[in-house]
């Protein structure tokens, strides 16, 4: 099973866990080719493996405004009380500002970047399923509707990227 998984050709119809094991084991190979299944099974598994830590960024980010806006509005409370004599003043914990932006924690640029070599690599060997040179990867990543390139058919003719022997 290892030389198939390590194999030129594509496998298509290959099981989840079989695509993401080939696409790791396969990280630093740019020769090749990866069929359809074997490129969605592996990128949507990288992007679930992600999605928990970018969940707790935002969690975390969000928590850290609402305890801010709460201390300042504390501060601005305490400050009216001593001002007019009073003891008892609502805060409005739903006025938070989220304007701020996503900011990604170090934990989860380093879990992001564990998947982006082999997700590189296992691009590179899509495109070369349907024809095209991996050297188009820089320029079709910024093309807002890349997904379709991934999409492709297999075409017989992306067999020029094998590796022959």
């Amino acid at each position: 099973m290892k030389h198939h998984l390590l194999s030129e050709a594509p496998i298509h119809g290959i099981s989840p866990l079989a695509a993401v094991v080939r696409g790791l084991r396969k990280t630093f190979r740019y020769s090749g080719r990866a069929s359809k299944s074997e490129y969605w099974w592996a990128a949507t598994a990288y992007f679930v493996a992600t999605v928990p830590f970018v969940v707790r960024d935002v969690y975390a980010q969000r928590h850290k405004q609402v305890a801010e806006k709460a201390r300042q509005e504390n501060a601005a409370d305490e400050e009216l009380a001593e001002i007019f004599g009073t003891e008892e003043m609502q805060l409005d914990y739903a006025a938070v500002d989220s304007s701020t932006g996503y900011k990604p924690s170090p934990l989860t640029w380093v879990v992001g970047g564990l998947f982006t070599v082999p997700l590189v690599s296992l691009k590179v060997r899509r495109l070369h399923d349907s024809n095209i040179s991996g050297k188009w990867l820089p320029l079709i990543d910024f093309f807002p509707a890349s997904s379709y390139f991934y999409s492709r058919n297999s075409r017989v003719a992306g067999a020029r990227f094998d590796k022959s022997r």
